[in-house]
């Protein structure tokens, strides 16, 4: 446990990497909560029956408002907020809400001009919870967006820039009922490469080759990176033919890829049909069977299951 030194230590710690204007504000909203938890006080010992006089609670419950207006502002400079924009509206709101209570309170106990308490107190309570309101909105917003960049990261290949197994494996969920065309892909002697030329040749090998899947232009075909120099690929369709003309480009496409200037590329691709009364399981075992069929055939081929 922490002892009482020690948690001033760490407040002050973090209060001291706060920047000037942030200080300021913090000061102001504390000398606000001072004031009126003073004024609160005074008139505690002046009413001689303070139950009988609801202006003692008012002050109480003003002080208490600007007390946790004041820890709310604190908490969201340390905070490690993600929307720049939004923190800046939300420091602002909150400050001038604080400076509302504060004006409301100084108006009780010296009456000033009426538009003063009309004016001053209200258009900053109104703003600030406008901008309070404006700056949560944001915050959401923003955070939603950021959430689904994360979660598109999450599903991407970094290095081939395709959809990497989990989200293959989602996308093949939505059609557990449906005829499928299967194709698995294996870059023919990809580790001896590896090995001879080392993990930069590697991975370029990789991305030209994310890059082959990525520019067929075909809505039906869906295809991901596996794992390793293993891919994946689904046809939406009943179409052999489909599957031909996909696995005939890729052996084509690959032969650019050239590794040192020394040879080309070769591919090991295996096709089954997947019936709608079948599982999607049942269709990738078949493909994957047909894919060492391929390899068993010196490679650089497709063969059907």
């Amino acid at each position: 446990m922490f002892s009482l030194k020690q948690l001033l230590k760490k407040h002050r710690k973090k209060y001291n990497e706060l920047n000037k204007i942030k200080k300021i504000f913090i000061i102001t909203l504390f000398l606000c909560v001072f004031s009126s938890s003073c004024i609160s006080i005074i008139f505690f010992f002046k009413i001689s029956i303070p139950h009988e006089n609801n202006i003692f609670y008012k002050f109480l419950f003003d002080t208490f408002n600007l007390l946790f207006i004041l820890v709310s502002f604190i908490l969201l400079q340390w905070g490690k907020i993600l929307v720049k924009d939004a923190y800046i509206i939300l420091s602002c709101g909150i400050f001038l809400w604080g400076g509302s209570l504060f004006s409301n309170l100084y108006n009780d106990i010296n009456i000033l001009p009426v538009w003063f308490s009309l004016w001053v107190y209200n258009i900053f309570k109104t703003i600030g919870i406008l901008l309070l309101l404006i700056g949560v909105f944001i915050t959401i917003k923003k955070t939603n967006k950021r959430c689904d960049y994360f979660k598109l990261l999450a599903t991407i290949d970094d290095l081939t820039e395709l959809p990497n197994r989990r989200y293959f494996q989602e996308e093949l969920r939505k059609y557990e009922n449906k005829m499928l065309l299967f194709i698995m892909i294996d870059i023919d002697n990809f580790k001896k490469i590896n090995d001879k030329y080392g993990h930069e040749e590697g991975d370029r090998i990789l991305h030209s080759f994310g890059m082959v899947l990525l520019n067929y232009k075909n809505s039906n075909i869906f295809s991901a990176r596996l794992g390793g120099d293993e891919f994946a690929a689904f046809i939406i369709s009943n179409d052999k033919q489909k599957a031909i003309i996909f696995a005939e480009y890729l052996l084509n496409e690959i032969k650019n890829i050239m590794v040192k200037d020394e040879y080309h590329m070769t591919l090991s691709i295996g096709i089954a049909c997947k019936f709608p009364f079948e599982s999607n399981k049942i269709g990738l075992q078949r493909a994957d069977k047909a894919l060492y069929k391929a390899k068993g055939n010196n490679r650089n081929r497709f063969e059907w299951e």
